[in-house]
């Protein structure tokens, strides 16, 4: 079966427009709080945790919760700057952060230090029986490794949307809201595409996972996100988009965002 395209033009936008009409609603907008690592030590200092909760505002004034998107930001320069250690903040916070500091680790090998130090570090995230020889090779697709390892690191742990309100955009539109606002330029964000439902839904067959993470990828390649993982097989693929690049316009990839402000 064909992927689905992107919708382009104008005529296409109209059409899904008819298909999630925006009768009875002004604009959407995302509400900000951030908690500092409750952990003790200034590296845990240096970690951020943010929700953005997304808001439908309706004519009649009343306003409704339709998604909400989960981020931890990764202070490195702070970090650099004050002699933290990068891992221990990473590991003292959760299991997932520390998967994060191990990926980024290994991107920054160089050549000749990749073969062991980069055997070790999966040694400790990945059951060792998960690795095949065939997963040796390490897929980046992001940009320059040098540069996507120098910033600060958004983590992106939840992302969801009600489903009277999937369809239009509004993960794209987070997702970019997260970058923009709350990273800092020259850095990373990145994140699994791995699909809520199976989350929630802990009986459902598997059998499509891998399929549905590629298309969820896909979704996220919208705004520039490339792989920045381990092979699928390993089960941790991450899709990055380093900043300090020329990114797509939400815009540009979902006109109908122009709704959302």
């Amino acid at each position: 079966m064909e992927k689905p395209k992107p919708s382009k033009g104008k005529e296409k936008s109209k059409e899904k427009s008819k298909e999630k009409s925006f009768d009875g609603l002004t604009h959407f907008s995302i509400e900000w709080s951030m908690r500092q690592d409750g952990s003790t030590g200034r590296a845990i200092a240096n970690v951020l945790h943010y929700t953005g909760k997304l808001k439908s505002e309706h004519q009649d004034g009343t306003e409704e919760d339709s998604g909400e998107i989960h981020c931890t930001k990764i202070l490195r320069n702070n970090m650099v700057n004050e002699g933290e250690n990068f891992y221990y903040a990473c590991d003292c916070v959760s299991s997932e952060l520390d998967r994060v500091a191990h990926l980024v680790r290994s991107i920054d090998l160089d050549d000749t230090d990749r073969r062991d130090e980069t055997d070790r570090d999966r040694g400790m995230m990945f059951d060792k029986t998960v690795i095949t020889a065939e997963d040796r090779e390490f897929v980046n697709e992001v940009g320059d490794k040098w540069e996507i390892t120098q910033g600060d690191i958004l983590y992106v742990s939840k992302l969801k949307v009600k489903e009277e309100y999937r369809g239009m955009g509004l993960g794209l539109f987070l997702l970019d809201a997260a970058d923009k606002q709350l990273n800092s330029y020259m850095s990373l964000t990145l994140l699994v595409p791995f699909p809520l439902v199976y989350d929630e839904n802990h009986r459902m067959d598997r059998s499509n996972l891998k399929a549905d993470m590629k298309r969820l990828a896909a979704y996220y390649g919208r705004l520039g996100f490339r792989s920045l993982g381990w092979p699928e097989s390993s089960g941790s693929w991450f899709v990055a988009r380093w900043n300090g690049y020329v990114c797509p316009k939400i815009e540009t990839v979902c006109p109908i965002a122009s709704q959302f402000y």
